[in-house]
């Protein structure tokens, strides 16, 4: 009973540590920011590039900051499992 409980309260501490964690990725002058939750929590857009060109960079620019976060938080977490 008390592994669980202490399982469950590791669980939470990740979790806690993982929101925490923000990476920021640009390319043409369009940059977003990622929480390790992959909440995205901010996006600045580049007034000189069409709407169309922004969204693609915007499509890449998330999975390159998912992908980050992902290497990332494998990295930190791989002693403590």
């Amino acid at each position: 009973m008390f592994d669980q409980l202490k399982q469950i309260m590791e669980l939470r501490k990740m979790q806690d540590q993982i929101k925490k964690h923000t990476v920021s990725v640009e390319q043409r002058g369009v940059r977003l920011s990622m929480r390790g939750d992959f909440e995205v929590t901010s996006l600045e857009l580049n007034d000189e590039l069409d709407g169309r060109t922004q969204s693609g960079i915007i499509m890449a620019l998330m999975r390159e900051a998912r992908e980050q976060l992902q290497k990332e938080m494998a990295k930190a977490f791989a002693g403590q499992m």
